[in-house]
């Protein structure tokens, strides 16, 4: 039975006390406000500006989660459940039913062949199956690739 490595202390704690002083400061920042309020006038204008710069980064947080995968594109599958959901959202159908229509357009573009961008899927060849890889299967063969290539294997005689 192999024994695991021993991790140091300092190395162990160290995600501990990132979260640590992120909360703290969070925290401070969030008094901050409140406490100094009354010492710092902030116009309308930036007030207003404030206000929808929060949507914006709120938009483009869910355009970036919806449309980008791994550094890449997602594929048509994903952004088209999240337009299904906006749609149904807007008209303000109750969010267990919109969930289950985003998942279900989801999963059905999926199982029709069109979670994968066009690249990933190995080109042109989808809707017949040839040249088609799974993501996972992509990854285990790339990471095959670079430990043959890290590893120095003595050269055979010819």
């Amino acid at each position: 039975r192999a024994r695991r490595p021993r991790v140091p202390v300092a190395q162990a704690l160290m995600p501990l006390l990132a979260v640590a002083v992120l909360a703290a400061l969070t925290f401070a920042f969030r008094v901050s406000g409140p406490l100094f309020r009354h010492r710092v006038t902030v116009p309308a204008a930036a007030e207003r500006l404030l206000a929808s710069a929060a949507a914006v980064l709120l938009v483009a947080l869910a355009a970036t989660s919806a449309l980008t995968q791994d550094g890449g594109f997602a594929g048509w599958a994903r952004p088209a459940g999240v337009l299904t959901a906006g749609i149904l959202a807007a008209r303000r159908v109750p969010f267990p039913f919109v969930v289950l229509a985003a998942a279900t357009v989801t999963a059905l573009l999926r199982l029709a062949g069109l979670q994968l961008s066009r690249t990933d899927r190995g080109g042109c060849h989808a809707a017949t199956g040839r040249g088609t890889t799974s993501p996972s299967t992509t990854a285990i063969a790339e990471r095959a690739r670079r430990a043959a290539r890290s590893t120095s294997l003595p050269s055979s005689p010819p």
